[in-house]
């Protein structure tokens, strides 16, 4: 009868012990699933943030021929002050790693926010051509600082998915350079060119105000996890930037960068002045390259699961036959959207 007796005790405690242990593991399922959640809901945030980024940095393009004529600028004058922000970007690149290093990077995106939003702002207020350069220059320093710090947050905490959450911010950017020049030639139809950039300097108030209230330290701040380090060991991953792989990357995105920019730069006006497209029909050329940035969740799908070696094979050859298409002699709307739409695809 005893021994019946602590048979039974034995199993009630065995079975308390598994209860007790599927309760816990319920629990800790709960609260990763509510811990991811809020996560991607404050990534969400932050790429609205570089969303507005976005509207800004293509505003200037719809705008190239009417601050040409408003500040009497020769066309190799416009041209630099359209992409003289990249060299604020990359002059910002080596620093804006360094403060990530030193400062949280949710202050460092916050920092970036406020000064390319100052400089775009500032930008409606210019007198000639040295204030535009030093307004486009110091919109490049506030980009490269945002930019680095949110892929930095993203990349980080989601890395299982990397790719999937730096397309995402291409993604965000395709909608950004969608809407941006759309409603920069709105807002020009009913007031000078100095207007878009005010509204678009104010614009991002709001979601810099979510930023700071909203996105918490255990996200923007996470460490690399102990598996994520092994999978980027197994993956080869380079041990300094001087490495053949680095260097070469490198190269190929400063000729990527180049085409890229001297399109986004220069082609709206080339549309405009010897095309003789109106700022409307111009905007929705260069829109039509955000519609097809937003296939970039596509591309990050493709970069998590194949081959990434191969993907940027492919991107650049398209780039290169699409850029020849837009200077061909068929200017017209339905040859060249579909083009411009091919432009963000590739990027």
């Amino acid at each position: 009868m005893k021994k019946q007796d602590r048979d039974n005790d034995t199993t009630g405690k065995r079975q308390m012990t598994i209860s007790t242990l599927r309760d816990e593991a319920v629990t800790t399922d709960s609260t990763t699933t509510s811990r991811t959640s809020s996560a991607i809901g404050m990534f969400a945030i932050l790429l609205l943030l570089y969303g507005v980024n976005a509207m800004d940095r293509n505003l200037f393009f719809v705008l190239t021929t009417d601050i040409r004529q408003a500040l009497n600028l020769s066309l190799p004058e416009i041209g630099l002050a359209s992409t003289i922000f990249t060299l604020g970007m990359g002059i910002a690149g080596v620093p804006a790693g360094f403060l990530l290093a030193k400062l949280p990077r949710k202050g460092v995106a916050i920092l970036g926010t406020v000064i390319f939003s100052g400089a775009t702002l500032c930008t409606a207020y210019v007198s000639g051509l040295h204030d535009l350069l030093l307004c486009r220059f110091i919109t490049g320093l506030g980009e490269a600082m945002q930019l680095t710090a949110i892929l930095a947050i993203g990349t980080t905490y989601f890395a299982r998915n990397r790719a999937m959450a730096a397309s995402a911010m291409n993604f965000v950017f395709g909608i950004g350079a969608t809407v941006g020049p759309n409603l920069g030639a709105a807002i020009l139809h009913f007031s000078d060119w100095q207007m878009p950039f005010i509204v678009f300097g104010l614009v991002g108030i709001p979601f810099l105000l979510a930023t700071v209230l909203m996105v918490r330290p255990w996200f923007s701040e996470a460490g690399a996890s102990e598996e994520a380090s092994v999978a980027a060991m197994r993956e080869g991953v380079s041990d300094t930037v001087f490495s053949p792989r680095p260097l070469l990357l490198a190269a190929a995105t400063v000729f990527a960068g180049l085409a890229l920019f001297g399109y986004l730069g220069l082609y709206s006006s080339f549309l405009r002045e010897q095309v003789g497209f109106t700022a409307r029909q111009a905007a929705l050329a260069i829109g039509c390259y955000g519609s097809g940035a937003l296939i970039a969740l596509v591309g990050g799908w493709l970069g998590d699961r194949y081959d990434y070696h191969k993907l940027l094979r492919y991107a650049f050859l398209a780039a290169a036959v699409i850029g020849g298409g837009l200077f061909t002699e068929c200017h017209s709307a339905c040859n060249i959207d579909p083009l411009s739409r091919g432009i963000g695809v590739q990027n």
